[in-house]
């Protein structure tokens, strides 16, 4: 993304793309296919109103699946929020309309060369998310478990 981060590394493809790029944050709200503002979107969701139909953005006839949730009705240059573009030096935390997700995205960017390197590190240069975590929970519950059920030295009520 377009912003300062940590350390990047040099030459990179995902560095090299990201200072061309630039980000619009324009406010918070729901485009959907239900909706296209909050009151609207949240009104279909509360009578159970599908998103769904056949496609009509594009010739769908040569796909298998002609069925999509597109937005309806929906016309980008009607938005009048105003915009803030962040620089190269600028910080997500700079746009308070991002909330506590400019913190996520400030750490997401200050990790992005570790994540890089890990890539580079890796036989089969694929991203694992959360699995090993995962597991140690799942076996910690699972010990805990044992443990309260006496099967581990526990107590029991007799």
């Amino acid at each position: 993304m377009a912003r300062r981060g940590g350390k990047r590394a040099e030459g990179s493809p995902v560095t090299e793309r990201a200072a061309r790029r630039r980000v619009a944050i324009t406010g918070i709200g729901l485009v959907t296919p239900v909706g296209n503002d909050v009151q609207a979107t949240w009104s279909a969701l509360d009578s159970v109103k599908n998103g769904a139909a056949e496609i009509t953005l594009f010739d769908a006839s040569g796909f298998p699946t002609r069925i999509a949730a597109e937005v309806k009705g929906f016309d980008e240059r009607v938005i009048t929020a105003p915009r803030k573009f962040l620089t190269l030096d600028q910080k997500w935390t700079e746009a308070p309309e991002l909330g506590i997700l400019a913190d996520v995205f400030e750490q997401d960017m200050e990790n992005l060369p570790f994540v890089q390197e890990g890539l580079h590190a890796s036989k089969n240069r694929e991203v694992q998310l959360g699995n090993y975590q995962e597991i140690r929970i799942r076996q910690f519950q699972d010990t805990l478990m044992k443990y309260i059920n006496g099967e581990l030295g526990g107590w029991k009520d007799k």
